[in-house]
């Protein structure tokens, strides 16, 4: 996924909770020549508190890229 300095998002991460999180650190490091990874649990316990079916946990590299 990509987000722009707009907040514009171009692709996805997967929807929900973790696409959230994502956009939300995305917008930290946009411009800072940054990189985080960031891990959003989906266990089955707190994917059923947020209504969530698939389960797991997902990495997300979140990273400031210079295009020109």
């Amino acid at each position: 996924m990509v987000v722009d300095k707009a907040g514009r998002t171009f692709g996805t991460v997967g929807g929900g909770c973790s696409e959230g999180e994502a956009l939300v650190k995305a917008a930290q490091i946009i411009g800072t020549e940054r990189s985080e990874m960031i891990t959003v649990e989906m266990t089955n316990e707190v994917a059923a508190d947020e209504g969530m079916v698939c389960g797991g946990t997902m990495k997300i590299l979140i990273e400031d890229l210079k295009l020109e």
